[in-house]
């Protein structure tokens, strides 16, 4: 852009500010993966993936037992009655799957709402 010719038409900043966005949510998805492991990848990485191998949440290194309700509302962490807990790992994955696979389709439909703007406002 040449000094004292304004903004580009859009207010998107163009093309790069599409680019941005998108590569936004891809650091957000690098940055979720290497984040620490929340309670059920303690349960996991110890074991707890069975009735079995049930463990107890303090023995996971799982301090404050309410980080475990939103698990245990949605069946991704089984309790037993004697207070122990597994992880229901076909059931985490397929959850994973789902919100991948959403975060996709969004971006997808965001990037082709940007192509299709670029494109009526003769940007393209």
């Amino acid at each position: 852009m040449v000094l004292g010719q304004g903004n580009p038409p859009g207010g998107m900043g163009g093309m790069g500010g599409a680019f941005g966005g998108l590569i936004s949510v891809v650091m957000v998805l690098i940055l979720m993966r290497k984040s620490p492991p929340g309670p059920i990848g303690r349960l996991i990485a110890a074991g707890a993936t069975s009735p079995e191998t049930a463990l107890k949440p303090q023995t996971a290194k799982i301090v404050r037992l309410h980080e475990l309700d939103s698990a245990l509302q949605r069946g991704l962490v089984v309790r037993l009655d004697d207070g122990r807990c597994w992880v229901d790992v076909p059931k985490v994955r397929r959850r994973r799957w789902v919100i991948i696979v959403t975060i996709a389709i969004a971006a997808g439909l965001v990037a082709e709402g940007v192509y299709l703007a670029a494109r009526s406002l003769h940007l393209l």
